[in-house]
Protein backbone atom coordinates (compact mmCIF):
# COMPACT_ATOMS: atom_id res chain seq x y z
CA UNK A 1 0.00 0.00 0.00
CA UNK A 2 2.75 2.26 -0.71
CA UNK A 3 1.23 3.81 -3.43
CA UNK A 4 -1.82 4.82 -1.29
CA UNK A 5 0.21 7.10 0.65
CA UNK A 6 1.84 8.81 -2.00
CA UNK A 7 -0.70 9.30 -4.05
CA UNK A 8 -2.86 11.11 -0.68
CA UNK A 9 0.40 12.96 0.09
CA UNK A 10 0.75 14.02 -3.97
CA UNK A 11 -3.21 15.14 -3.75
CA UNK A 12 -2.72 17.30 -0.56
CA UNK A 13 0.44 18.72 -1.58
CA UNK A 14 -0.92 20.03 -4.84
CA UNK A 15 -4.15 21.52 -3.28
CA UNK A 16 -1.88 23.46 -0.92
CA UNK A 17 1.20 24.57 -2.66
CA UNK A 18 0.34 28.60 -2.29
CA UNK A 19 2.49 30.31 0.04
CA UNK A 20 0.34 30.97 3.57
CA UNK A 21 1.68 34.18 4.73
CA UNK A 22 2.21 34.79 8.80
CA UNK A 23 -0.47 37.20 10.21
CA UNK A 24 2.17 38.28 12.53
CA UNK A 25 5.44 38.82 10.40
CA UNK A 26 4.02 38.56 7.29
CA UNK A 27 6.99 35.84 6.40
CA UNK A 28 5.74 32.41 4.53
CA UNK A 29 4.80 29.60 6.49
CA UNK A 30 4.23 26.27 5.98
CA UNK A 31 0.71 24.60 6.12
CA UNK A 32 -0.83 22.76 9.00
CA UNK A 33 -2.81 19.76 7.68
CA UNK A 34 -5.03 17.23 9.23
CA UNK A 35 -5.21 13.73 7.83
CA UNK A 36 -8.99 12.58 8.84
CA UNK A 37 -9.74 9.15 7.91
CA UNK A 38 -11.68 5.86 9.08
CA UNK A 39 -8.75 3.80 8.49
CA UNK A 40 -7.74 2.94 12.04
CA UNK A 41 -8.42 -0.75 11.41
CA UNK A 42 -5.21 -0.48 8.73
CA UNK A 43 -2.47 1.37 10.73
CA UNK A 44 -0.41 0.56 7.63
CA UNK A 45 -2.03 2.55 5.60
CA UNK A 46 -2.28 5.04 8.27
CA UNK A 47 0.61 5.36 9.15
CA UNK A 48 2.42 5.28 4.99
CA UNK A 49 -0.23 8.39 4.30
CA UNK A 50 1.54 10.56 7.35
CA UNK A 51 4.97 9.27 6.70
CA UNK A 52 4.60 10.50 2.96
CA UNK A 53 3.05 13.86 4.20
CA UNK A 54 5.26 14.29 7.33
CA UNK A 55 8.34 13.31 5.01
CA UNK A 56 7.88 16.29 1.82
CA UNK A 57 8.71 18.85 4.16
CA UNK A 58 5.77 20.70 2.67
CA UNK A 59 4.10 20.71 5.82
CA UNK A 60 4.92 22.47 9.25
CA UNK A 61 2.14 20.19 11.39
CA UNK A 62 0.87 17.07 10.28
CA UNK A 63 -1.78 15.23 12.46
CA UNK A 64 -4.61 12.30 12.23
CA UNK A 65 -7.84 12.10 13.24
CA UNK A 66 -9.92 8.69 13.31
CA UNK A 67 -13.53 9.90 12.38
CA UNK A 68 -14.65 6.37 12.70
CA UNK A 69 -14.13 6.94 16.39
CA UNK A 70 -15.54 10.77 16.78
CA UNK A 71 -16.44 13.73 14.75
CA UNK A 72 -13.39 17.01 15.27
CA UNK A 73 -15.55 19.76 15.83
CA UNK A 74 -15.10 23.05 14.03
CA UNK A 75 -12.60 24.09 16.83
CA UNK A 76 -10.59 21.56 16.15
CA UNK A 77 -10.50 21.86 12.69
CA UNK A 78 -9.33 25.68 12.34
CA UNK A 79 -6.35 24.70 13.50
CA UNK A 80 -5.52 23.69 10.28
CA UNK A 81 -4.84 24.88 6.83
CA UNK A 82 -6.64 22.09 4.99
CA UNK A 83 -8.29 18.61 6.16
CA UNK A 84 -7.07 15.37 4.02
CA UNK A 85 -10.47 13.57 3.79
CA UNK A 86 -10.46 9.57 3.09
CA UNK A 87 -11.71 6.32 4.57
CA UNK A 88 -12.00 2.24 4.83
CA UNK A 89 -14.88 1.93 6.94
CA UNK A 90 -17.91 3.88 7.72
CA UNK A 91 -17.51 7.41 9.69
CA UNK A 92 -18.44 7.81 13.23
CA UNK A 93 -21.56 10.25 12.08
CA UNK A 94 -21.21 10.84 8.24
CA UNK A 95 -23.91 13.67 8.79
CA UNK A 96 -22.37 15.14 11.57
CA UNK A 97 -18.82 14.94 9.76
CA UNK A 98 -20.44 16.34 6.58
CA UNK A 99 -22.30 19.05 8.48
CA UNK A 100 -19.05 20.57 10.16
CA UNK A 101 -16.67 19.82 6.94
CA UNK A 102 -18.98 22.27 5.06
CA UNK A 103 -18.44 24.81 7.93
CA UNK A 104 -14.88 24.51 7.78
CA UNK A 105 -14.70 25.28 4.04
CA UNK A 106 -17.71 28.04 4.32
CA UNK A 107 -14.54 29.57 6.90
CA UNK A 108 -12.53 29.68 4.03
CA UNK A 109 -10.25 26.07 4.62
CA UNK A 110 -9.45 23.77 2.24
CA UNK A 111 -10.64 19.85 2.15
CA UNK A 112 -9.33 17.10 0.06
CA UNK A 113 -11.20 14.35 -0.60
CA UNK A 114 -10.18 11.03 -1.03
CA UNK A 115 -11.09 7.30 -1.91
CA UNK A 116 -14.94 6.57 -0.83
CA UNK A 117 -15.69 10.02 0.76
CA UNK A 118 -18.11 10.65 -2.06
CA UNK A 119 -19.71 7.01 -3.22
CA UNK A 120 -18.61 3.31 -2.53
CA UNK A 121 -19.67 1.46 0.99
CA UNK A 122 -22.65 2.54 2.78
CA UNK A 123 -22.37 5.04 5.36
CA UNK A 124 -18.64 6.07 4.00
CA UNK A 125 -19.45 9.10 2.01
CA UNK A 126 -19.92 12.71 3.59
CA UNK A 127 -23.52 13.89 4.26
CA UNK A 128 -25.89 16.00 5.97
CA UNK A 129 -24.48 19.76 4.79
CA UNK A 130 -21.55 18.39 2.62
CA UNK A 131 -23.27 18.04 -1.13
CA UNK A 132 -21.94 17.87 -4.59
CA UNK A 133 -21.49 21.51 -4.53
CA UNK A 134 -18.53 21.13 -2.39
CA UNK A 135 -16.93 18.89 -4.84
CA UNK A 136 -14.50 20.30 -7.75
CA UNK A 137 -14.72 16.77 -9.52
CA UNK A 138 -17.96 15.22 -9.81
CA UNK A 139 -17.60 11.68 -8.37
CA UNK A 140 -19.36 8.43 -9.50
CA UNK A 141 -18.78 4.57 -8.74
CA UNK A 142 -15.21 3.11 -7.85
CA UNK A 143 -13.78 1.40 -10.85
CA UNK A 144 -10.38 -0.94 -11.09
CA UNK A 145 -7.95 -0.97 -14.14
CA UNK A 146 -7.04 1.48 -15.86
CA UNK A 147 -9.52 4.79 -15.60
CA UNK A 148 -9.72 8.36 -16.58
CA UNK A 149 -10.00 11.60 -14.53
CA UNK A 150 -13.05 11.78 -15.16
CA UNK A 151 -15.49 15.04 -15.71
CA UNK A 152 -13.45 18.55 -14.02
CA UNK A 153 -16.94 20.26 -12.83
CA UNK A 154 -14.99 23.52 -12.35
CA UNK A 155 -12.03 23.43 -14.10
CA UNK A 156 -11.24 26.68 -13.25
CA UNK A 157 -10.74 25.94 -9.55
CA UNK A 158 -7.44 26.81 -8.69
CA UNK A 159 -6.33 22.94 -7.53
CA UNK A 160 -7.39 22.07 -11.01
CA UNK A 161 -5.94 24.78 -13.14
CA UNK A 162 -3.22 22.76 -15.71
CA UNK A 163 -4.36 19.41 -14.61
CA UNK A 164 -4.86 17.03 -17.63
CA UNK A 165 -4.13 14.26 -16.18
CA UNK A 166 -3.72 11.85 -12.86
CA UNK A 167 -2.16 8.53 -12.15
CA UNK A 168 -2.36 6.80 -9.36
CA UNK A 169 0.08 4.36 -9.95
CA UNK A 170 -0.13 0.50 -10.49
Amino acid sequence: MIAYGRVLAAALAVCVTFVFASAETGSPRRPKVLFLHSAAPFPANVADVLNNLQGSGVFEVVDQHDGAASTPTLTTLKQYDAVLVTNDSPWSDRDALGNVLSQYVDAGYGVVQTAFTTAGNAGSDLGGTWTASYNCITFGPSTGGVASLGTVAVPQHLTMMGVQTFSCGT
